[in-house]
């Protein structure tokens, strides 16, 4: 029953039958192709390069170092 409800719900909210409709608003092809003008009567704004990052020379990786002789390594079992 709730899942009959909530599909008729959705049906009724896609198609718009939920809230009255205004018979002001304009259709949505009207809508879109006024968005569209408004559009191309705004000029582009040029788009700028950013100048490419040079590569940063790396230096390599210091070689570890030893473990004092008196230091004891310990395993554990998990």
């Amino acid at each position: 029953m709730a899942e009959v409800l909530r599909s008729s719900l959705l049906e009724r909210a896609f198609t718009g039958q939920l809230v009255p409709q205004d018979p002001a608003d304009e259709p949505a092809s009207v809508l879109l192709d006024r968005i569209r003008a408004e559009r191309a009567a705004v000029p582009k704004p040029q788009r700028t390069r950013r100048p490419r990052k040079t590569a940063v020379a790396t230096t390599p990786a210091p070689t570890p170092t030893p473990a004092p002789r008196t230091a004891i390594q310990q395993e554990f079992e998990l």
